[in-house]
């Protein structure tokens, strides 16, 4: 998810939301343009031609409805989206050896922990270090180097993606089987 085809552009929701989202929206998901995020300016290709994603996130939002997400579903699903968008923008800087520290430049790391529902504390930790735990010892929470803690936020983003997905697919599918059992 993290790199891209320099020709094409891939997980269209996030264009989607970039382009359909309305302007008291897109300030509520701290929302830019889709040439403002690391993980969809990488291939420089934001947009295809003939395909109008504001209308194409119109018809993922009937979608949503018509298969039954409730309001605060598809809130949730906006907010998840928008955080793994915001959490490509978090850079790191060396301070250490072997440790890194979150460049405070920009509100990237602000802006992912709100989407995700975390506190920034969290989200750095979780970005900067990884937990060792034994048993019958206490926790060792380990320094990540730079290039470690950009692996372990791009790991979180595809984490993020893939539980998303897989949430998204067992509600379709729970809305078909529902569809297809009241018409027998």
């Amino acid at each position: 998810m993290y790199t891209t085809n320099t020709t094409t552009k891939q997980y269209h929701i996030f264009y989607q939301l970039c382009s359909g989202l309305s302007a008291a929206q897109k300030q509520k998901y701290k929302l830019k343009d889709a040439l403002s995020y690391e993980y969809l300016s990488q291939s420089g290709n934001v947009t295809i031609d003939d395909v109008d994603d504001a209308a194409e996130f119109a018809d993922m939002n009937q979608a949503f409805t018509t298969i039954g997400f409730s309001p605060a579903e598809v809130v949730a699903i906006f907010q998840t989206v928008c955080g793994i968008l915001h959490l490509g923008n978090i850079h790191f800087v060396s301070s250490g050896e072997k440790k890194s520290d979150i460049d405070q430049k920009g509100s990237a790391i602000n802006d992912a922990a709100a989407m995700l529902e975390v506190t920034k504390e969290a989200l750095v930790k979780a970005c900067t270090s990884r937990t060792m735990r034994m048993k019958g010892a206490a926790d060792i929470d380990i320094s990540l180097s730079k290039s470690e803690a950009e692996s372990m936020r791009n790991a979180l983003a595809s984490t993020y993606l893939s539980v998303l997905r897989l949430c998204v697919c067992v509600t379709v599918s729970f809305a078909f089987l529902d569809l297809s059992c009241r018409e027998y």
